[in-house]
């Protein structure tokens, strides 16, 4: 395989192992433990969690209960307001763009029911603070990525791995 200047693995040993990531396009093992050090420093506490830490005066009694399957769902690609299941056998017809964000962002697998608030202003604002929320770890998680490895296209990668183990569900806007 033929590297870059400053791409190259450091050792022979690394060789192998630098070159199939590169080829099946994902961060190498021994790449997981810099990615856990750049997690704590981004998210020490923790990440914060949908809708739950996003949700601002908003009490139980105005919110409405929707009825889901337990399966995984998706936006509907014709339109910005349908959530389907993966093989279109539920929909859902939400009011706004931001109730069916906050449907998918909420929903987890096993989940039959979800609480949406009635507010469209709280629902809103819930998912913009979610989708800011998420593009800023993005971003750090890059940035320190960047700083340790000098290589972007393996921070690029590493910060992938970032968003599944922390569960970021709002698309970036750069895709």
């Amino acid at each position: 395989m033929i590297y870059l200047p400053g791409e190259a693995p450091e050792s022979a040993a690394d060789l192998g192992k630098k070159a199939l990531s590169k080829i099946l396009d994902q961060p190498p093992e021994y790449d997981d433990r810099l990615l856990e050090k750049v997690l704590s420093e981004v998210a020490p506490e923790g990440v914060k969690t949908f809708p739950d830490d996003f949700l601002e005066g908003c009490g139980q009694d105005e919110m409405l209960e929707i009825s889901l399957p337990g399966t995984p769902l998706e936006m509907d690609s014709n339109s910005q307001t349908t959530v389907t299941s993966q093989k279109r056998h539920f929909r859902y017809e939400a009011k706004y763009p931001s109730e069916a964000k906050y449907i998918i962002y909420a929903h987890k697998i096993g989940q039959t029911a979800i609480r949406v608030p009635k507010d469209n202003r709280i629902l809103f604002k819930a998912v913009v603070s979610y989708e800011k929320y998420c593009e800023d770890i993005r971003h750090q998680c890059f940035l320190r990525l960047l700083e340790y490895t000098n290589d972007e296209g393996l921070s690029e990668l590493l910060t992938k791995e970032a968003e599944k183990k922390l569960d970021l569900r709002a698309k970036s806007n750069k895709r």
